[in-house]
């Protein structure tokens, strides 16, 4: 048991020492004989002090997608609580509605819609794109409003409301659009 033991801890000895001591080489237990080939590939050119250069459209993307990023939870407000209350409208649920457009999605989207108006791209196609996202929320931010204005009394004024409906449904084509287009532009950069 012991013998066992020795071995054991000379074989381990052994293997930590060939990790913590250096090992000599082939050529230099040859008497130098043999030939010894040296790594010209240097590092140098690899590690500079320079920063890389960023494409200024990529830049431009970049600071817009921030710029988004800052105003996205007033949309994410607003919308929520639209598909919360506004499923099916009712005689019975029409007071409850109209305070959620009142309190919630109204003041939330106006505050999303000016933030986007304040975005300013500095690219002319990422402006273009940005023009599309602000007209179609814009429309719907009126539809909103005209939904509020089809609640705001006793009864349900169907015609506001189908109007509400109509400006609702162009302005997401337009963001529909404005997705599509800022998707195939970020594409550009991949």
């Amino acid at each position: 048991m012991s013998k066992n033991r020795i071995i054991m801890t000379l074989l381990a000895f052994i293997l930590i020492s060939t990790l913590v001591f250096p090992t000599v080489s082939s050529a230099e237990t040859t008497g130098g004989n043999s030939t010894i080939i040296e790594d010209t590939d240097t590092t140098e050119d690899l590690y500079t002090d320079e920063e890389p250069e960023y494409d200024p459209e990529y830049a431009a993307l970049l600071e817009y997608v921030d710029a988004l990023e800052l105003i996205a939870k007033f949309e994410d407000k607003a919308v929520t609580s639209y598909t919360k209350n506004n499923r099916y409208v009712t005689a019975s649920n029409r007071k409850q509605t109209y305070a959620a457009f009142n309190n919630t999605i109204i003041p939330n989207y106006t505050k999303f819609v000016v933030g986007l108006k304040r975005i300013k791209p500095t690219t002319p196609k990422l402006k273009q794109i940005h023009d599309t996202y602000i007209k179609g929320a814009s429309l719907q931010l009126q539809a909103f409003t005209l939904f509020k204005k089809s609640l705001g009394s006793a009864t349900i004024n169907y015609k506001t409301f189908d109007q509400a409906n109509v400006k609702l449904a162009a302005g997401y084509k337009l963001v529909d659009k404005y997705i599509n287009d800022f998707q195939a532009y970020i594409d550009l950069f991949e």
